[in-house]
């Protein structure tokens, strides 16, 4: 038969999930003899925590014959522990020389362990771009807006006073440098947004060098 040629622990379940028939490679797969699964029902393997997601998959794949479906969950072993399993389903209930769905099972640690890591990298950077947003908004707030007032206060106070040469000088310095400091604001907040986006598309040791670029290339310079 095919199932006992696949590497992978292969069987066969009735419209409820019941198993009829497994695979030898169920042995190197789960640890079960293929006669220790047979009349159990294979929802019954899954964590808790996954099974409403099994529920919907053997659903879904009932309702759409010969549709591959495929679940990624957590199946107790043999020995009691919790195994990280692909599933892949393909309904061939109306097949008469099947009359059965059929289940291909292997197991992903591996590939589970690395999604696991992808999404907690992705997470603390989400984070992290919160925490940017958060400390665009009080620079914005602290810094950005008294830097505009004293820039026009200074213009204003350079109309109406009389100053000499020496002092209008002065005061002109005084406006290009908060002015510049201020442009200097908006383009690091700039990229402290492209900062995030580029940490994406680099490996976790590379962020913090993505952010001192980024911080030095803002960096105002002396006038």
């Amino acid at each position: 038969m095919l199932i006992e040629s696949s590497a992978d622990a292969t069987s066969l379940l009735d419209a409820d999930g019941q198993i009829l028939c497994a695979s030898a490679s169920t042995v190197s797969v789960l640890g079960y003899q293929p006669m220790e699964l047979v009349g159990t029902n294979s929802l019954d393997l899954l964590h808790p925590r996954d099974r409403r997601q099994g529920i919907a998959w053997l659903s879904t794949t009932v309702a759409e014959p010969r549709r591959a479906c495929r679940l990624h969950a957590r199946v107790r072993n043999k020995d009691g522990l919790w195994q990280w399993i692909e599933s892949t389903a393909a309904n061939f209930l109306d097949e008469p020389r099947v009359a059965a769905i059929v289940i291909n099972c292997r197991p992903i640690n591996d590939k589970r362990i690395k999604v696991n890591e992808r999404d907690h990298r992705g997470a603390k950077l989400a984070t992290r771009d919160t925490g940017l947003r958060t400390l665009a908004h009080a620079v914005a707030l602290d810094l950005k807006e008294p830097l505009c007032v004293l820039a026009i206060t200074t213009e204003l106070l350079m109309r109406r006073a009389q100053l000499s040469p020496v002092e209008q000088e002065c005061m002109c310095s005084i406006i290009d440098r908060v002015r510049h400091l201020a442009l200097s604001v908006d383009e690091l907040l700039s990229a402290a947004a492209r900062d995030f986006h580029e940490s994406l598309n680099h490996p976790e040791g590379d962020v913090w060098r993505v952010s001192d670029r980024k911080a030095e290339a803002c960096r105002p310079q002396r006038l």
